[in-house]
C-alpha cells in the first residue's frame, strides 16, 4: 500500500503541477470553491468508503485506531485530489486530516510524528487563510 500511495502522490504532483501552470488554457489556474453540497456528498461517500475499506481489510474485530489508519488514508487520497484542483477547502480536509492524524500517532507511540502532525495541522490553517486571502483580493480586483 505504501508504494501505491507514492505512486499516487507522484502522479498528483505532476498533475497539479501542470493544472496549476495550464489552468483552463486561460492562464494559471486560480483558487476556486466547491459547494456545500459537494462536500457532504463527498464527506459522506468517503466515511462510508473508510468504513468499508477498514472492514475489508481487517478480519475479526476492528479497532479505532483501523478506522483511524483508514479514514487518515482514505481522506488524505480525497484532499490531494482537491489541492491539484486548487480548491480552497482542500486545507479544512487537511486540518481534520492531520489532527486525526496527531491522536493516531500519539497512541501508537510515534510522538515526534504526532508533534510533527501538529505542525501540518498549524501549516494548514495559515494554507486556508492565504488562500482565502488570495480569493477574495482577486475577487476585489475584478
Amino acid at each position: 500500500m505504501q508504494a501505491f500511495l507514492n505512486a499516487y502522490y507522484l502522479v498528483m504532483a505532476v498533475y497539479g503541477w501542470w493544472s496549476w501552470q495550464h489552468g483552463e488554457g486561460d492562464g494559471p489556474l486560480q483558487v476556486g470553491s466547491r459547494s456545500m453540497a459537494f462536500h457532504g456528498v463527498a464527506v459522506a461517500s468517503l466515511l462510508l468508503l473508510s468504513v468499508a475499506a477498514t472492514h475489508m481489510s481487517v478480519s475479526g474485530s476492528v479497532s479505532t485506531l483501523e478506522y483511524a489508519d483508514t479514514l487518515i488514508t482514505v481522506f488524505s487520497l480525497f484532499a490531494t485530489w482537491l489541492v491539484a484542483q486548487k480548491v480552497l477547502q482542500n486545507w479544512l480536509y487537511w486540518i481534520g486530516i492531520d489532527a486525526l492524524a496527531v491522536w493516531f500517532n500519539w497512541q501508537l507511540g510515534l510522538y515526534l510524528t504526532s508533534l510533527l502532525m501538529g505542525l501540518y495541522v498549524i501549516m494548514a490553517v495559515y494554507g486556508y487563510h492565504q488562500w482565502q486571502q488570495s480569493t477574495e483580493a482577486d475577487i476585489a480586483t475584478a
